[in-house]
């Protein structure tokens, strides 16, 4: 397979493929992604229905959990054989807590060895209840497929330089000097030569992570909105400027056309978002010449439903539920990730692949500090377990030295338990907020209906 098949994506800007099977077979992805994302949307359609059909029959008698609640609502192979849109809507969506509590009668009783290597990821818990989920060889390698397709859509240079500011565990990419690597990560990194990548903790101050890119000057930053507007705000006033900076990457997080302002008149460059999750990689990446958001639809059957969990027209506001086609290791079938969305029509890009107009409710608040700084805010969440199963659990900051903690528990902790909570907070915030607990029936949900972790009521100075 050669680099040249990807040329169209890139405005002539051919790139050297590595040697080595991995990389032809990522080529050869990228060479397929290129011809299916311009098929009409009914041909996306079949293609995604005969594979769901596939994982439908497999998950139905090798899963426990899938044969139990296909086989609680009548569902079995007639209902696969003449699977429609309307009525797959028939099977109850899986919730993220099921899929922490269920997750070995989840995972199949045997995997596909064709499918690859088994493994496994977990989302970080630093402001949520972690999740685990499975995947192999196949997942992977879509996931690091669609990483390249966003970065062609968007005619990065893999000969630049890359600067990630990300959560990672707290003792991980520590400042001032953060982590250095001669290469992109693993997607490009394996299949194309690459210039230098860079990455520093989110968890510095603003201040830090500011002098952090000054010196290194990348041309790509990727990072996590609320801290992108963070630095934008401190850039303002500073005499030192990023030269290089071509554009920024928005992860985990809604990106609001304020920001994508700010950035433009501070940094002078662009925002390209993506949207995904720890359990299922990439779902969605920013169109490239219209700006909403396109659903990988070669590995993800989105839809957005109602309260009774049905398909909602384009326009309509509700649930996002996915369907991770390819996973057999963990079949997570109408899984309910906790975000709301609004499905859009189809994109005057001229692309098949459907369109989501807005991503709501995934905003993270900074925590602000005493001295005015700004933080993203770790909590600590497995120490929290290891004194008393909580669960979930929303923070409040109301001011600069007043938290709250509102917690769900079967029981109320007794006092030598309240006072390691508060230890391990402050601790994890790395300032002796003043901390109260208040105990509750249930979180409630913000109005996009999504749980928010961390609500911060302090105006950023």
């Amino acid at each position: 397979m050669n680099a040249s098949l990807i040329r169209s994506s890139v405005l002539g800007i051919v790139f050297p493929a590595l040697p080595g099977s991995e990389a032809a077979m990522q080529m050869a992805l990228q060479f397929q992604l290129e011809q299916t994302q311009w098929w009409p949307r009914a041909d996306l359609i079949s293609f995604q229905f005969k594979q769901l059909q596939v994982l439908l029959r497999f998950a139905l008698r090798h899963s426990p959990f899938w044969k139990q609640r296909a086989g609680e609502l009548g569902l079995g192979n007639q209902w696969i054989n003449s699977l429609t849109p309307q009525s797959f809507a028939r099977l109850t969506p899986l919730a993220r807590i099921e899929l922490q509590q269920e997750i070995k009668r989840i995972r199949p009783l045997k995997t596909p060895k064709e499918y690859g290597k088994l493994s496994h990821t977990q989302t970080s818990g630093s402001t949520s209840t972690p999740v685990t989920a499975y995947g192999t060889g196949v997942t992977r390698s879509l996931w690091h497929a669609f990483s390249i397709r966003d970065h062609l859509w968007h005619k990065r240079d893999f000969r630049k330089k890359l600067a990630a500011i990300r959560s990672v565990p707290i003792d991980v990419a520590k400042g001032p000097d953060g982590v250095i690597r001669r290469g992109w990560a693993t997607s490009v990194g394996k299949v194309f030569a690459s210039g230098p990548s860079m990455m520093l903790n989110v968890s510095e101050p603003v201040h830090v992570q500011y002098s952090w890119l000054v010196k290194n000057n990348p041309h790509y930053l990727i990072t996590h909105p609320s801290n992108l507007g963070a630095l934008a705000r401190h850039a303002k006033n500073q005499d030192e400027k990023l030269s290089n900076l071509t554009q920024i990457r928005g992860v985990g997080e809604v990106v609001s056309q304020d920001l994508r302002d700010e950035v433009k008149q501070v940094f002078n460059c662009d925002i390209a978002d993506m949207y995904s999750c720890q359990e299922a990689g990439y779902i969605a990446l920013q169109c490239p010449e219209q700006g909403n958001y396109h659903v990988m639809s070669e590995g993800i059957y989105l839809e957005v439903v109602d309260e009774h969990n049905q398909p909602l027209p384009p326009g309509a506001p509700g649930r996002i539920l996915i369907t991770n086609l390819n996973n057999f290791a963990c079949p997570m079938i109408r899984y309910e990730l906790g975000d709301m969305g609004v499905m859009g029509q189809p994109c005057a890009c001229g692309r098949g692949l459907p369109v989501l107009d807005k991503i709501l409710g995934r905003v993270r608040n900074m925590l602000i500090m005493p001295d005015g700084s700004t933080h993203w805010p770790y909590f600590g969440f497995s120490e929290f377990m290891k004194v008393a199963p909580i669960r979930p659990f929303q923070i409040v900051q109301h001011d600069l030295e007043q938290v709250e903690f509102k917690l769900v528990t079967e029981n109320r902790l007794t006092k030598d338990q309240e006072n390691q909570i508060i230890f391990i907070l402050q601790k994890s915030l790395t300032h002796p907020f003043n901390i109260r607990l208040t105990y509750l029936d249930h979180i409630p949900k913000s109005k996009s209906g999504k749980y928010e972790d961390f609500i911060s009521l302090v105006e950023p100075v």
